[in-house]
């Protein structure tokens, strides 16, 4: 009853009026504000924080509300129609019978099915699938918080993605799973073991057995610069899913002079790495334990020495946005150039303190 009766009680136009006037000028004085944080011309440090918080909520709203609804991926047909598997234009390339490796192959298809499978190359026949239950793997990471360190978890077996698998001598898989965590499953699909972190992009082994691969962060040196940003981690773990080694990839580049680069881009996520790349022996150019490490929006590539908490050589360019890096030899790294460069939304600037 009484909210029937605040429904149909009556305001007067001017206190309408006045609403709308002082709204429309907190609109507007919130609006200046948070354009002078973006240029730099104010230092309320104690107001920043708080303000781009509410700015950004109705973007944080939209995403969560895109990927619980979101459809999956939109699957474009006959993009190469000279292409069939392995054949092109009806047959398989030369040298490709020939070779006698094989691919561990993470898929997708237009039916929101995720597969893992083995295939030979020489004559292109899966010889294992590992068959995954998407809800089981759900029911092993539930949406938490972990201090600074957020996971949000896929709600649908259409929005997960294996990324990354890597096979091990015992035929059980290691992977990460797209917003929900690091998996390791056993011959039969069963999960073995799964850690909650954020990780994201490679997997690799170094000489003892330990993986290596990113995850994020969203301390650690941001509050140098006055304001938080996804910072990334080098993150090692061991066969058994134990966490042995976590470093910010910020703190790396500032504790070995290069803060300058961090300062290239004004975004929410300047480094993006993408790869980490152990060294598994030792040559007059690397030790054996040292890391590769790639600095996508960065343009950087740089070699890292963790017994020593050393950059031991880095090199910005001239590739742009680069993906994928190795070891060659015992003298040479290749490195993939995706040469290509997407504008950043404007964000705060960095301020060192």
């Amino acid at each position: 009853m009484g909210v029937s009766f605040l429904m149909q009680k009556k305001i007067p136009v001017y206190i309408l009026l006045l609403v709308l006037f002082f709204g429309a000028w907190i609109t507007v004085l919130f609006g200046a504000f948070i354009q002078d944080i973006l240029i730099g011309n104010t230092h309320s440090s104690a107001l920043q924080k708080p303000a781009i918080a509410v700015a950004r909520f109705p973007r944080k709203i939209k995403g969560l509300i895109n990927m619980i609804f979101s459809p999956p991926p939109t699957f474009i047909g006959g993009r190469f129609p000279d292409l069939d598997g392995f054949k092109k234009s009806g047959r398989v390339p030369d040298g490709v019978m020939a070779d006698e490796g094989y691919l561990l192959f993470s898929s997708y298809n237009n039916r929101a099915e995720q597969t893992l499978e083995l295939l030979r190359i020489s004559d292109q026949q899966t010889l294992y699938r590992w068959d995954i239950d998407p809800s089981e793997l759900l029911a092993t990471a539930p949406i938490k918080t972990k201090g600074s360190e957020s996971i949000a978890v896929a709600t649908g077996s259409a929005n997960l993605t294996y990324q990354h698998p890597l096979l091990l001598e015992d035929g059980s898989l290691v992977f990460v799973l797209q917003y929900s965590g690091f998996y390791k499953i056993g011959l039969c699909s069963e999960v073995q073991w799964f850690s909650d972190r954020f990780f994201h992009h490679s997997v690799e082994l170094d000489p003892d057995g330990n993986i290596w691969t990113p995850s994020i962060l969203k301390t650690s040196a941001s509050g140098k610069f006055g304001f938080d940003f996804h910072d990334d981690a080098i993150t090692k773990i061991s066969p058994n899913g134990n966490i042995l080694f976590v470093k910010s990839v910020s703190n790396i580049l500032i504790e070995n002079g290069y803060q300058g680069l961090l300062l290239l881009h004004f975004r929410d996520d300047p480094i993006h790495m993408n790869d980490i790349q152990p060294a598994l022996t030792t040559t007059e150019f690397w030790q054996k334990g040292d890391l590769l490490l790639s600095l996508k929006n960065l343009n950087t590539v740089l070699l890292y020495r963790p017994s020593t908490d050393k950059v031991i050589w880095l090199k910005t360019g001239p590739w742009l946005e680069q993906h994928d890096v190795d070891f060659v030899g015992g003298s040479a790294i290749t490195v993939f150039g995706n040469d290509v460069f997407a504008a950043p939304p404007l964000t705060p600037p960095f301020r060192p303190s």
